[in-house]
């Protein structure tokens, strides 16, 4: 019975290494998402910080598959029309720089 009690621990202990990374990457992944989306806004340094941390604690507020669409409509309620103004703009600034 001790090795399946040393089997059982090493299994239990996988997973929760597996379970804090993913929530590691996640929680990153929303920070980026977070500074990206403050650029966007032209907030402030602390702003942009305060706002990424607040995008990225959503990891602990909602549950693993649901968290990037609440992330994504939070997003997109913020920045509202000016994303596609931004995306058109880094489009027509990548085409001028490719034919430069």
């Amino acid at each position: 019975m001790n090795e399946l009690e040393n089997r059982k621990r090493s299994a239990e202990a996988l997973f929760v290494d597996e379970q804090n990374r993913a929530f590691r990457e996640k929680s990153r992944q929303l920070r980026a998402i977070g500074i990206w989306a403050a650029g966007l806004l032209g907030l402030g340094e602390e702003a942009t910080e305060a706002y990424a941390d607040k995008l990225a604690g959503l990891v602990i507020s909602h549950p693993a598959p649901g968290v990037a669409s609440v992330a994504r409509d939070r997003v997109i309620a913020d920045l509202g029309k000016l994303a596609v103004a931004a995306d058109i703009d880094a489009a027509f600034a990548a085409l001028e720089g490719a034919a430069a």
